[in-house]
């Protein structure tokens, strides 16, 4: 279902904002414990992580590419 997503940007957006809802409303239905701050170890973290799903993504669609 996700990749149908993929080819509408407005269905992309549709999608990704009920997830992020939904997991907003989890979090509070759930009483789930969470912290947020917004340090330099928090920043390089994201961006780390950031950088590694970016890599991951454009590898696996080289690779796709390659065997197609």
């Amino acid at each position: 279902m996700l990749f149908y997503a993929k080819k509408f940007l407005w269905l992309d957006l549709a999608v990704t904002l009920i997830l992020g809802a939904l997991g907003c409303w989890g979090i509070k239905y759930f009483s789930v414990p969470y912290g947020f701050a917004l340090t330099l170890a928090s920043c390089l973290q994201g961006l780390a992580s950031f950088v590694a799903i970016m890599s991951w993504t454009f590898a696996v669609q080289k690779g796709y590419a390659i065997v197609r």
